[in-house]
């Protein structure tokens, strides 16, 4: 219907009566910050709905210039309209990086698990560069997975007013490329583990290993090139300022890490000591006294973690910034 009434307007007199909607069509395209055939979608019904609006117009007596005029100064500036599209599609984008995120974590765990699982138990002494890497891999996975929970846990409790904040779209997508950045670093010190382990051992399933270190690399990185592309649109936020409020079942997360910020020092002990332990019990040493380092290691490498990247993660405050003079 909407193409009938173009096709009449546009040879109405002689002369285009919808060079205004044209102009306003071609501008639009030109703010809108998404894929082509997201925006040919946008487009086409910004159309249908000014060509629909000025033929009413037309029917209860409006001049026909006029009309097309009318229609599109009631639609709304070409910039408000882009705006919040862009918004709408950065907020869109955003729920999509915790899946990310989830998928290449997933992929890389199992994989690690079934390889792990594969391989024939190695009853020798690690050397000292197979337990440098294993717990690279350990502190890298850690990161990783503290920073995508905190990506995860803002995402889920802004899910239903993203597009009014693009501050929190940066937020998530920042967390979660952190989690993925340290995902990549231990998928490699995991690689070479492996890598070192079949060397050492006799009789390695070789199979396993190589698939493994393919599919964790590959999932790792294809991962970290889907968040990098996703368009967030952060400068673009919703002209309408409501805020609606999400369950409170998924603000449970920023709730615990809200607390975590306000009060650091009890949770950072509890975990950094919690952390150590796990790093001796996982270690690749035969004694006790050799894995005392490597847990001592974890703990310092718990609380370097939080000082450097808690700003960036939404765990604790930056470093306060020197007053300024109004």
């Amino acid at each position: 219907m909407a193409s009938i009434l173009f096709r009449r307007l546009t040879y109405l007199g002689g002369e285009s009566l919808v060079s205004a909607i044209n102009n306003y069509l071609d501008e639009l395209n030109s703010l809108l910050e998404t894929n082509k055939k997201h925006k040919g979608e946008i487009l086409s019904e910004v159309r249908d709905h000014l060509l629909d609006s000025t033929a009413e117009k037309i029917s209860l007596g409006a001049l026909s210039p006029h009309a097309e005029a009318e229609a599109v100064h009631a639609f709304g500036s070409v910039n408000l309209i882009a705006g919040g599209f862009n918004a709408c599609e950065g907020a869109k984008a955003t729920k999509q990086a915790p899946i990310i995120a989830l998928s290449s974590g997933t992929l890389v765990l199992v994989t690690f698990l079934i390889a792990a699982w594969s391989q024939p138990r190695n009853t020798s002494s690690a050397s000292i560069v197979q337990q440098i890497t294993f717990f690279l891999g350990l502190i890298s996975v850690q990161v990783a997975l503290v920073a995508g929970i905190c990506g995860a846990s803002r995402t889920l409790s802004l899910w239903k007013s993203l597009e009014n904040s693009g501050s929190d779209r940066t937020f998530i997508k920042r967390a979660l490329k952190i989690s993925l950045l340290a995902l990549q670093v231990g998928v490699a010190a995991l690689s070479a583990n492996f890598i070192l382990d079949s060397i050492q051992n006799k009789n390695p399933n070789e199979t396993a290993l190589i698939l493994s270190v393919v599919v964790m690399n590959a999932g790792s990185i294809g991962g970290l090139a889907a968040l990098t592309k996703l368009r967030i649109n952060s400068s673009f936020v919703a002209q309408e300022s409501y805020s609606i409020h999400s369950p409170k079942i998924l603000s449970i997360g920023e709730g615990a890490i809200g607390a975590i910020k306000r009060h650091p020092t009890a949770p950072l002990l509890f975990i950094a000591i919690l952390s150590g332990l796990s790093g001796m019990n996982k270690a690749e040493t035969s004694t006790l006294q050799q894995a005392l380092p490597w847990g001592a290691a974890e703990v310092l490498a718990t609380v370097l973690g939080f000082l450097l990247l808690g700003p960036y993660l939404g765990l604790r405050e930056p470093r306060a910034k020197s007053s300024t003079i109004n």
